[in-house]
């Protein structure tokens, strides 16, 4: 294994650049020169402008690289060296280059010694890498080693000690080690080549398949004709199941060796293994046109030739198969099948018999024989070559359906019945021939044979023209489970008829299954039934419809059927009717109306229709009429003299509706409901105390009613009696314990009657049902105030404030207390925030007036008071506060008009003492 970037002895840079030379000291046309790299143009400067006693040790050593440069001999390369030394004898930089020099002239040992002076005088990178680099050549190892160590802690990003730490370290085995190293000098020498491949070597050696292939693939990507290393992937990528990549290294490997087979049949091999056969085919053809004595090759031909349906070709590729291997076997079936369809027929004969001799003489030739027989019609001809077969294999099923079903279609329906009974006798799992054998024996007339094997077959198979025949029959005998089982089997629309559905709807129907029988019945509905099927589906189908809530459909249903010529019938005419009110109400007010006519003794649709009619406020004497005529034929139904009393109530005859309402309460007494109504239509008469009578006894039937309780409440709050009122708020409040509507009603009556202790108590408790809100919390303050409780008004509103800072009205009451506590200060502050909030808010300029007023700031006083009557020149209390203003500075005749402008605007203002 060698180890080496490029070649060890590399030229040397220049040395100004390289060394960092100073060129300030020399002369700098001289240095341009060089650093420009015209080396002959600085040669021929120097001989003609610096003399030689005139020259420093930096110019003869860029003399020396101008030298080197051109191609000078070694002795005027030397001779600048000699003369750079006289001048800095420990010049580091000097060894360095001299050293260099006698590198490149394989003067390994002086280099040695040079770069290990310059080593001495001066530790750098560039020395330690001279010394590793020489005593690698001069297979100095341990000193190799050491330098080249020193080298990269000098400098990281040295690339030529790297190669040789990683070459000592594979030599020692440390191979983890040589990989780490070459890593490094890889990605910083990525085209490298001889890196990567070295690289590859460590890997090996490691058995690290992951990283091999990684760098097996850049050095493939470098190498455009490597084969071992694509080789490698193949196999890695293989193994890995990456095919696709695998098979474009493996085309790769097929056009760097065209003579080679290997790659092609791997290319075959894995393509066939993925189903793609239309490339394993190319790759195959190609194999052959290389190796044309594959036998083997040509019969893998033949199958994927005969798989995909190119049957010349397979029979071709077979018969190039034996013509190479004429004992070659395991594709006779095939090729004998082939032979059949395509002939020769005597050639056919010739492979069967070479099957026979290759041990391939099978049922299954014969049967496909019997097969070519059976597709050309020729059954009698089948049967006796399936009977061949069955000789060969006398315990296959198979071959003996197929037997029976050629007698079958022979017209020998006599064997073709026995067969049939032997078949599904020996094989558990026969499926067709139980269709079959049903078929035979209906034709025979054996209907009861038939139907058996009939269901044998549809527990193996769905056949919906089966399942429809067994079921018919199932129905036609009355055993509805029967009939469902098999005609839920049958799907096909074709099938699936008027007939058909009618049976499975009424099935459905007869064994309490209406939702089932809805949609069967429905489906019979929709197709072209005739007039008897009509009156036998209509009305199940209706009753269905309706259990199901479908009313609209359900609707249409019982009014068709009740149109059937000869039908009469009062149930299906009311329900068209009912059904209709929610979608069709029109529709079915109208065949309410005809049902009067037809069934004028039939009280259900006067009923129905004076309740619809009692919907629509210019209808209600109608519906009235309709209902008094119901209750006319049908006294003892409470339904109808409750909305009798209703439409009455409506209607303004209160003395009928009270008198309906009686006739209800006489048929159910117990009925709180009935008994408010009765109480409220009292109310409305006026009749108080008869209502509360009434009302009481509701509440008497329902104690938690709290309708009831609320409307004797408003009773009594019209009767005067807000003690009883309170009462029943209050026993409402406990059933409704959150209702915030009831419990402010209830604290307005608290207030009212001058219940202050309970009132407080009342808010405080919505306050606390409704933490959230601070519409209670402003009441409670305004009571608060009210009562002259200042602080705690105070206090609660800077908790509400607290979240609601904008709260003007708030704001405003906060700086009224702080105004009574004659906290001016705080209050002028609280005014200026409301004003903050809305500039043109006419009380808070008004009363911020009145602090400067109160301050004896007359002037300020006067331009609030002003710009308060400018946002709302109809606010007294500004012009009263401006007649208090003329008061104090003596204007009385100011006063006086102020006074008046108050008064006109607020009549209750009184004259300021």
């Amino acid at each position: 294994m060698v180890y080496y970037s490029g070649h060890f002895f590399r030229r040397v840079a220049l040395i100004g650049l390289a060394l960092g030379l100073s060129y300030a000291v020399a002369d700098e046309k001289f240095e341009g020169l060089i650093a420009a790299g015209k080396f002959d143009k600085a040669i021929e400067y120097a001989d003609q402008a610096l003399a030689a006693s005139g020259r420093t040790a930096d110019i003869w050593l860029h003399l020396a690289e101008a030298y080197q440069q051109t191609g000078a001999s070694k002795t005027k390369v030397l001779s600048c060296f000699h003369e750079a030394q006289k001048l800095d004898p420990k010049s580091s930089n000097l060894f360095y280059l001299r050293g260099n020099f006698e590198l490149h002239n394989r003067q390994f040992e002086d280099a040695l010694a040079d770069f290990q002076e310059s080593f001495l005088i001066k530790r750098t990178a560039l020395a330690a890498e001279g010394i590793a680099v020489t005593a690698n050549v001069l297979k100095l190892a341990d000193k190799a080693h050491d330098a080249a160590e020193s080298a990269i802690a000098l400098d990281s990003t040295v690339i030529q000690p790297r190669l040789i730490l990683a070459k000592s370290a594979f030599d020692e085995k440390n191979y983890a080690q040589s990989a780490k190293l070459l890593e490094y000098i890889a990605v910083k020498k990525g085209t490298d080549l001889s890196v990567w491949k070295n690289l590859a070597e460590c890997y090996k050696k490691l058995a690290d398949r992951n990283n091999l292939a990684r760098v097996q693939g850049k050095i493939v990507e470098l190498d455009k004709k490597d084969i071992e290393s694509r080789r490698a992937l193949v196999e890695y990528k293989l193994s890995r199941t990456d095919t696709a990549a695998a098979v474009a290294i493996l085309q790769q490997l097929a056009a760097l060796m065209p003579g080679n087979t290997a790659p092609i049949k791997q290319l075959f091999l894995i393509t066939d293994g993925r189903g793609q056969k239309k490339e394993a085919l190319l790759y195959l053809k190609q194999y052959l046109a290389l190796d044309s004595t594959a036998a083997e090759m040509y019969k893998t031909l033949g199958d994927l030739l005969y798989d995909q349906k190119d049957f010349p070709g397979a029979l071709e590729a077979y018969r190039h198969t034996l013509r190479l291997d004429p004992q070659a076997h395991g594709f006779y079936a095939r090729y004998a099948l082939l032979l059949l369809q395509l002939g020769p027929k005597n050639e056919a004969v010739a492979a069967i018999k070479g099957a026979a001799r290759v041990g391939e003489a099978t049922a299954a030739l014969y049967t496909t024989l019997g097969d070519i027989y059976k597709k050309n019609k020729q059954f009698a001809e089948a049967a006796a070559a399936y009977q061949d077969a069955l000789k060969t294999d006398t315990k296959n099923n198979a071959l003996l359906s197929l037997l029976a079903e050629c007698y079958a279609l022979s017209g020998d329906r006599k064997n073709a019945i026995i067969t049939y009974e032997q078949v599904v006798l020996i094989n558990p799992n026969a499926g067709v021939e139980y269709k079959v054998l049903g078929d035979l024996n209906m034709q025979a007339g054996n209907t009861g044979e038939a139907l058996a094997a009939y269901k044998k077959y549809l527990a193996k198979k769905p056949d919906d023209a089966v399942a429809r025949t067994v079921g018919m029959a199932a129905w036609e005998a009355k055993q509805y489970q029967e009939a469902i089982k098999y005609l839920t089997l049958v799907k096909q629309p074709g099938l699936l008829d008027v007939a058909c559905n009618m049976a499975l709807g009424l099935s459905y129907y007869f064994t309490g299954d209406c939702t089932a029988a809805a949609g069967a019945l429905t489906a019979a509905n929709a197709g072209e039934a005739g007039v008897n099927t009509a009156k036998k589906i209509l009305k199940p189908l209706a009753e269905c419809l309706e259990k199901a809530g479908k009313q609209s459909q359900a609707a249409a249903a019982y009014q068709t059927y009740a149109a059937i010529p000869g039908i009469r019938d009062s149930d299906a005419s009311f329900k068209s009717a009912f059904l209709r009110e929610k979608s069709e109400r029109a529709v079915a007010m109208r065949i309410y109306e005809s049902n009067i006519s037809l069934f004028p003794k039939d009280y259900r649709s006067f009923a129905r229709l004076g309740v619809l009619l009692a919907d629509n406020t210019a209808t209600l004497a109608t519906a009235a009429a309709r209902l008094a005529a119901a209750a006319l034929l049908a006294d003892t139904v409470p339904m109808i003299w409750f909305k009798l009393g209703e439409v009455n109530d409506r209607l303004g005859k209160g003395d009928k509706a009270l008198a309906a309402y009686k006739k209800f309460l006489t048929l159910d007494p117990k009925n709180g409901k009935v008994a408010r109504l009765v109480g409220l239509v009292q109310l409305k008469k006026g009749l108080t105390s008869e209502g509360i009578t009434n009302l009481e006894t509701a509440l008497g039937a329902a104690p938690d009613d709290v309708e009831v309780i609320l409307a004797l409440a408003h009773a009594y709050l019209a009767a005067n009696n807000a003690e009883r009122a309170i009462a029943l708020l209050s026993k409402a409040k406990t059933i409704k314990k959150e209702d915030a509507d009831l419990r402010i009603e209830l604290y307005g009556l608290y207030k009212q009657t001058q219940n202050g202790q309970a009132a407080e108590a009342e808010i405080k408790q919505l306050i606390d049902l409704n933490k959230n809100s601070t519409t209670y919390k402003v009441l409670y303050i305004q009571d608060l105030f009210a009562q002259g409780r200042y602080d705690e008004a105070q206090k609660l509103a800077a908790t509400v404030l607290s979240t609601e800072a904008a709260n003007v009205d708030l704001l405003l009451m906060t700086a009224r207390i702080q105004k009574i506590k004659k906290n001016y200060d705080e209050a002028m502050e609280t005014y200026k925030s409301v004003l903050y909030i809305k500039a043109d808010n006419p009380a808070a300029l008004c009363e911020r007036a009145d602090i400067y007023l109160l301050q004896s700031k007359l002037d300020r006083a006067k331009e609030y008071y002003d710009k308060s009557l400018k946002v709302d020149p109809r606010y007294a209390p500004a012009e009263m506060g401006l007649a208090q203003l003329a008061k104090a500075q003596n204007d009385k005749a100011g006063y006086q008009q102020h006074l008046a402008a108050a008064r006109q605007l607020d009549p209750a203002i009184k004259e300021i003492p």
